[in-house]
């Protein structure tokens, strides 16, 4: 499995966690094109900020390599990496690809 897509299953898979805690007609739509930050948003900001600490820890455990997704580098990009599911998977391959570099 590429790199890319075993972060997105990572990234729907925790989704699909915080909605089996939700009522079932508040549930969200899962897909990659999903909004986690901004005016539609699926998220609020307590559940954007648990979906982005388990997506950390997930990532670490799986792929063996700690990463920090809520540091001055992500909060500094003129878009948010956070916008949506493929924008937070793009920016999670980055941090794997500068840290193997590095």
């Amino acid at each position: 499995m590429r790199v890319r897509d075993h972060i997105l299953q990572i990234i729907l898979e925790v989704l699909a966690d915080l909605n089996a805690g939700r009522s079932p007609d508040n549930h969200i739509a899962i897909s990659a094109d999903t909004r986690l930050l901004g005016q539609s948003s699926a998220l609020d900001s307590l559940e954007l900020v648990k979906v982005l600490l388990d997506v950390e820890e997930r990532v670490s455990e799986e792929l063996r390599t700690p990463i920090a997704l809520m540091d001055e580098r992500a909060m500094s990009q003129e878009r948010s990496p956070f916008r949506s599911v493929n924008a937070l998977t793009d920016y999670v391959v980055a941090l794997l690809e500068d840290e193997h570099a590095g």
